[in-house]
């Protein structure tokens, strides 16, 4: 294993992490891009002409992606 790998504990942590914020999933990306703003008011702007709901669903996409195959990188 590589320094950079996930272990099968850091796997199973991350999975578990992921599963329990599932109820408040939405809410976890409406966060994440409010505090984005916040933090970085600049980035806002590349997203002026973007549905952030819909951006919102693909970011959720994405991460569940990534924590449904962290033990198939081949996949990332």
């Amino acid at each position: 294993m590589t320094e950079n790998q996930l272990n099968d504990t850091d796997i199973e942590l991350l999975q578990a992490s992921f599963a329990l914020l599932a109820e408040q999933s939405e809410q976890l990306v409406e966060t994440f891009y409010e505090k984005l703003f916040e933090h970085y008011p600049s980035m806002q702007s590349l997203f002026a002409n973007t549905d952030m709901k819909q951006q919102q669903t693909m970011l959720l996409d994405a991460l569940s992606f990534v924590i449904g195959n962290l033990r198939d990188g081949g996949k990332l």
